[in-house]
């Protein structure tokens, strides 16, 4: 008798459960959604100068990035097409409010990599390459928002 009550019990209390609403929202807004990404591509791609190339952005999880980087680009020259990849921000190790910034910065590097791609590849200078985009990129974007680098930077 007990188990047929505690049985009637917990079918009242299922049955009485609000349904689940395909209107309630869940999650949290994202920290940066894929038009803001648009709009920094469509804005540094002007003032780079590159509008002669067709780039799309999208926002893609770490595993679909090469290890140790926060954005790629998969890019054609001859036909001047380009994807830029920029990580996901589910697998940014930073402060939420430090993302936005990063990823405005991830286009900006891989934008600044177009520019190069009319010079010949050389494996063994890519990490001075490398350097040297960064360099760029953060110089442009903190000119952009008016911070000025430190001295260690």
């Amino acid at each position: 008798m007990v188990i047929l009550l505690t049985f009637l019990l917990l079918f009242a209390s299922v049955g009485s459960a609000a349904p689940a609403s395909r209107d309630r929202v869940t999650a949290a807004s994202p920290v940066v959604t894929d038009a803001q990404v648009h709009d920094w591509l469509k804005i540094w791609q002007k003032r780079l100068r590159l509008e002669d190339w067709i780039i799309d952005v999208k926002i893609v999880r770490i595993w679909d990035l090469e290890q140790g980087t926060l954005g790629h680009i998969d890019w054609s020259s001859p036909h001047k097409t380009a994807v830029i990849k920029v990580l996901n921000p589910l697998d940014y190790e930073l402060p939420k409010d430090k993302i936005p910034g990063d990823m405005e910065l991830s286009i900006v590097h891989e934008l600044v990599h177009l520019h190069l791609s009319v010079l010949p590849l050389n494996k063994s200078s890519r990490f001075a390459e490398e350097q040297v985009v960064s360099m760029i990129a953060d110089a442009l974007v903190n000119l952009e928002h008016q911070q000025t680098p430190s001295p260690t930077e």
